[in-house]
Parts: C-alpha cells; sequence; structure tokens
C-alpha cells in the first residue's frame, strides 16, 4: 500500500512538471500561436530510476500469512422464570421458547 501512494505521489509530481514545461512551452511560442498541448505521460525511465522500477515490478511474497477465522456467536438463552406469573409475561416476551413453560429441560437428563 505504501508502494502504491509513493507511485501515485511521483505520477503526480511528474504530471505537474510535465503540465508546468507545457505552460512554458505556450508563453515561448513565436507570433502568438498556440502549440498542441501535449498531456502525453513521460517515459517511465524519465520519472523512475531502474532500481525502482524493478522494486516495483518484483513479485514480493506476503509478508503476512492468510489465516481461516471462524467466530461463533455465543447464543443467549433466555432463562426460565420459576412461578407461574413470572411464566406469562415470559412467554408473552418469547413467543418462540413458550414450550418450555408447559415441558421445561432439566437439568438430571
Amino acid at each position: 500500500m505504501r508502494r502504491l501512494c509513493r507511485l501515485a505521489g511521483v505520477a503526480l509530481l511528474a504530471a505537474g512538471s510535465a503540465l508546468a514545461l507545457a505552460d512554458d512551452q505556450l508563453s515561448a511560442a513565436p507570433n502568438g500561436a498556440k502549440p498542441a498541448l501535449n498531456l502525453d505521460a513521460p517515459p517511465i525511465e524519465l520519472v523512475f530510476t531502474p532500481q525502482q522500477i524493478q522494486d516495483l515490478t518484483a513479485d514480493h511474497e506476503d509478508e503476512s500469512v492468510m489465516e481461516d477465522v471462524t467466530v461463533k456467536k455465543p447464543v443467549y438463552h433466555a432463562p426460565i422464570p420459576v412461578g407461574t406469573f413470572r411464566a406469562l409475561p415470559w412467554a408473552l416476551m418469547h413467543p418462540l421458547q413458550a414450550w418450555k413453560i408447559l415441558m421445561p429441560i432439566t437439568d438430571d437428563d
């Protein structure tokens, strides 16, 4: 990622210098004629040294090892209330688990 940012920065500097050069050529035109504006990118050899080009194009091994990670979300088990008056409101609030007040699962199993 750093190399990509560095490459983008160098490309912006090269584009800026190319525009400045084109502006100088426009002001130096004889008879006020405007030459065609050249927006072509300069050859990469003028922007980077051969060592920088080799470093950017070399296939580097990943510095980080990718691993598969599985995360299990903990399941919430609503506590079953004890007593008739607490069980009915609980059953209304947890309709999918309301059967547990009629047939509770005991720890003896």
